[in-house]
């Protein structure tokens, strides 16, 4: 079970893509049924095989906007903010951590605690944590990487309270976990966002930006 085409912690697609390229036969989905349009599925197709001409029907359907860098920026942050206030689970996704920190912090307006990665991190905010934490409990579970929560407390001394996004668990986070471990959640690099269940994704691209995390942007 898996998908060669994907970010994993080795390369794209880590054992799946050794299985579909070193043996003579292994089963395969190819019927997409994810979305809501239905070039949307060639299209996909098309991009995970990383064909040049997958961008075209993105582009025909108005789905790729371009311009300078801080336009860019602007234009995913607004269409989050609109999708957020409409009600709708929505996140931003980059190619790199200095665009993830530049989107983020344009989606927080609240005081709070600075992390790590020069973000302030307030109550109410989205935040995820990166490191696994056996020691902070969360009733039958712990704090792991890429755990998403909703702060709902800060402390003098630095800690933090937070609860999980869909509401299962809570846990106190000490000042120096939160300074170098927490970070904010409304923005992610293409690696992270997989797997993440949303109603609509805003993606930055560069030229660098590789066919993978294309892909997972797309999907």
């Amino acid at each position: 079970m898996g998908d060669w085409a994907q970010l994993s912690a080795v390369s794209a697609g880590g054992a799946f893509h050794l299985f579909t390229t070193d043996r003579d036969y292994t089963a395969q989905l190819n019927d997409v049924r994810r979305f809501r349009h239905e070039w949307e599925c060639a299209a996909s197709v098309d991009l995970r095989h990383g064909r040049a001409a997958a961008a075209d029907p993105y582009e025909e359907h108005s789905r790729v906007e371009g311009g300078d860098r801080e336009s860019m920026l602007d234009l995913p942050y607004e269409a989050w903010r609109d999708d957020i206030r409409a009600g709708k689970r929505s996140l931003m996704i980059a190619g790199d951590s200095r665009t993830v920190l530049d989107l983020n912090d344009r989606a927080v307006t609240a005081d709070g605690l600075e992390t790590a990665s020069g973000s302030v991190v307030g109550v109410g905010d989205s935040v995820v944590t990166g490191r696994n934490q056996r020691g902070l409990a969360t009733g039958l579970g712990w704090v792991k990487n890429v755990d998403q929560w909703t702060v709902v407390g800060v402390r003098r001394d630095g800690a933090m309270d937070v609860r999980r996004t869909n509401g299962t668990g809570c846990a106190p986070l000490p000042g120096a976990y939160v300074r170098e471990h927490v970070e904010l959640g409304y923005a992610t690099t293409a690696h992270h966002a997989q797997g993440r269940a949303v109603d609509t994704a805003h993606a930055f691209v560069c030229a660098t930006t590789l066919r993978e995390p294309l892909y997972i942007m797309a999907t």
